[in-house]
C-alpha cells in the first residue's frame, strides 16, 4: 500500500487546513484571538459547539451567552481552541459509526484527552493543559485515517485486536502493512500540522529518550494513552504496564499523584462534565 498516496486521496469531512490553522495559533497576541474568532465564525459546527459549551452546566456562570465574542471572552483562548478542535474532530471520528470503533478509538481518544489535561494540571503545568487535551484527543488520528482509507480492513484490525488479544500496531501491520503511528505521522506532515504533533502521533506507543522540555507533552500523552486503556477505554493488556512503569519514572509524578491517577481518577472520568460534553458531540 502506498500510504502517502492514500492519505493525499482520502476524502474526509474534516478540513485538515482548519486543524493546522487552529494548532498553529499562538495565544500571545490579539491577532491570534481575531484569527481564532474568524476560523470559528466560518464554521457553523464550531460556532454552535462553542456557544453550547459556554451555556453548558460545565462553563456557564448563570448568564446566557448569545454571541461568539462573549463566549470566547468568557472561556478564554485555550479552552475555545480546544473546543473548536473537538468540534472539528467530530466529523472526522464520525467516519467510524460502529460500536467497536466508538469504544476503541473515539471513547479512548476522549478519555485520553481528559486524563492528559488533568495530568498537566497535577504536574503544575497549567501552560500545557489545553495542549495536552488536544494532543490526547488527536493522538490516534492514524487509526481514523486508516478507517477512512479502508473501513472493512480496519474493522478486521479491531476484531483481531479484541479476539486475539494483540496490540493495534501488530494487527495493523498484518492487515495494512503499516501502523497507525506511521500513518498519523505521515498525515501530520501532509496536513502541515506543527512538528510536535508528528512526534506525538508517531511515538506515543514508542517513546524514547530522556524527559526534556520538548518531550514533556509526548510523555504526558503516552501516559494518558496508557491510563485510558487501563481504565477500559481502549484495548489493554498486561504488557502495557511495562510501558506505564517507564513513563511513571520519566514523569516523576510522585506517590500521591500516582495513587490519584491509578486508583482514584478512573471513577472521575465518566462524571467529568467536559468528558460528557465532548462525547455528546458524536
Amino acid at each position: 500500500m502506498n500510504i502517502d498516496a492514500e492519505i493525499k486521496n482520502i476524502k474526509l469531512t474534516i478540513q485538515p487546513q482548519v486543524v493546522a490553522s487552529l494548532l498553529n495559533l499562538n495565544d500571545g497576541s490579539s491577532a491570534s484571538f481575531e484569527q481564532l474568532s474568524n476560523l470559528i465564525k466560518a464554521d457553523q459546527n464550531m460556532s454552535t459547539t462553542i456557544l453550547k459549551a459556554a451555556n453548558s452546566s460545565f462553563y456557564s456562570r448563570g448568564n446566557q451567552v448569545a454571541s461568539l465574542q462573549h463566549a470566547i471572552a468568557m472561556l478564554g483562548f485555550r479552552v475555545v481552541r480546544s473546543l473548536a478542535m473537538a468540534a472539528n474532530s467530530r466529523s472526522l471520528f464520525e467516519t467510524g459509526k460502529y460500536s467497536r470503533f466508538q469504544r476503541y478509538v473515539w471513547k479512548h481518544s476522549t478519555a485520553t484527552s481528559v486524563i492528559c489535561k488533568e495530568l498537566a494540571r497535577k504536574m503544575g503545568r497549567a501552560d500545557l493543559e489545553e495542549e495536552a487535551f488536544v494532543a490526547g484527543l488527536l493522538h490516534d488520528i492514524g487509526k481514523v485515517v486508516m478507517n477512512a482509507i479502508d473501513r472493512r480492513k480496519f474493522i478486521s484490525v479491531i476484531d483481531m485486536v479484541v479476539e486475539e488479544n494483540i496490540s493495534f500496531p501488530v494487527a495493523e501491520e498484518r492487515v495494512f502493512g503499516v501502523s497507525h503511528m506511521t500513518v498519523g505521522m505521515k498525515a501530520a506532515k501532509e496536513w502541515k500540522l506543527p512538528e510536535l504533533y508528528e512526534k506525538i502521533f508517531n511515538q506515543h506507543e514508542n517513546f524514547t529518550g530522556d524527559l526534556v522540555e520538548d518531550n514533556m507533552l509526548l510523555y504526558i500523552v503516552s501516559y494518558g494513552n496508557y491510563l485510558a486503556k487501563k481504565y477500559g477505554y481502549g484495548h489493554y493488556s498486561s504488557q502495557d504496564d511495562i510501558d506505564g512503569a517507564k513513563l511513571e519514572e520519566k514523569l516523576k509524578l510522585g506517590q500521591e499523584n500516582l495513587v490519584y491517577f491509578k486508583e482514584n481518577f478512573k471513577s472521575a472520568i465518566e462524571d467529568d462534565e467536559f468528558f460528557k460534553f465532548v462525547n455528546r458531540l458524536i
